[in-house]
């Protein structure tokens, strides 16, 4: 039995909210935009499942993200300013891949 969670409470933000959290609290220098947060849920494995500490998607509505993940985001790249490149090299390789092996009927 699943105990009773307040998905407003525990994963309060859209992608939209957290893009605005996310960058009002980088440093100044550090650009980021959807494909970066796409690319580090994909390199950190957030959506693997449905409903995590991090992302929580409902049956009938988009996913929401908790601060849990804001969080670690802005900790990420305000103290590794390189990683938003490694993370979107490696999706833009998981894309590449899984597009190369799409049959066109």
């Amino acid at each position: 039995m699943e105990k009773y969670r307040d998905i407003d409470q525990t994963h309060p933000c859209r992608k939209k909210d957290a893009m605005a959290q996310i960058l009002k609290r980088l440093k100044s220098g550090i650009q980021f935009n959807k494909y970066d947060f796409d690319a580090y849920c994909f390199a950190n494995g957030i959506k693997k499942s449905d409903k995590n500490d991090c992302y929580w998607k409902p049956k009938y509505y988009p996913g929401q993200y908790s601060q849990k993940l804001i969080d670690g985001i802005v900790i990420s790249l305000n103290s590794n300013p390189r990683l938003r490149e490694k993370l979107k090299k490696q999706y833009s390789e998981y894309i590449r891949r899984r597009r190369g092996n799409k049959v066109i009927t």
